[in-house]
C-alpha cells in the first residue's frame, strides 16, 4: 500500500506510534508498515514489548511493572530517533500521557510524529 510513495514523502517521520488494545493486530501493522519503509529505503526500528524483552505476562499485572516497561520503551525510542531512522512504537500505549512524552521526544528538530490507531475484532472469549 505504501509502494511508490517516497517521491511524495522526502523527509522521514521519525516517529510513528501505534495504538490499540491487546491481540488487534499492532505488531502485524507494524511488521507490514516496517517493511514497506525498508523496501523504499527507510532505516526502519520497531520497538516493542518483543524486542525489549519485556515479559508481557508481567508487564500489565502491575502499576509499578507498567511504568518501568514503559520507561524501557522511552529509553529504546530516544536511543533510536535520528534523522535518517523511521522508529515504530509497537506497545500498549493506551495511556495518552505517555504519547505526549514520546511526541515530546521528536520535537527536537526531528520532524513530526504521528499516532497510527489499530482497531480489530476482540479475541474470541477464552483465547
Amino acid at each position: 500500500a505504501l509502494a511508490g510513495r517516497r517521491a511524495i514523502w522526502q523527509a522521514p517521520m521519525p516517529l510513528v506510534v501505534l495504538t490499540g488494545g491487546p491481540c488487534v493486530g499492532k505488531s502485524a501493522v507494524a511488521a507490514q508498515l516496517g517493511g514497506a519503509l525498508e523496501a523504499d529505503g527507510w532505516r526502519v526500528v520497531v520497538v516493542s514489548d518483543d524486542s525489549l524483552r519485556l515479559p508481557r505476562h508481567s508487564l500489565y499485572a502491575s502499576a509499578g511493572a507498567e511504568k518501568q516497561g514503559r520507561s524501557a520503551v522511552i529509553a529504546a525510542v530516544e536511543r533510536a530517533l535520528s534523522a535518517t531512522t523511521v522508529v515504530i512504537v509497537d506497545a500498549m500505549n493506551y495511556i495518552k500521557g505517555f504519547r505526549y512524552q514520546l511526541w515530546c521526544t521528536t520535537k527536537g528538530g526531528l520532524g513530526p510524529s504521528c499516532v497510527v490507531h489499530v482497531a480489530g475484532a476482540p479475541p474470541p472469549a477464552g483465547a
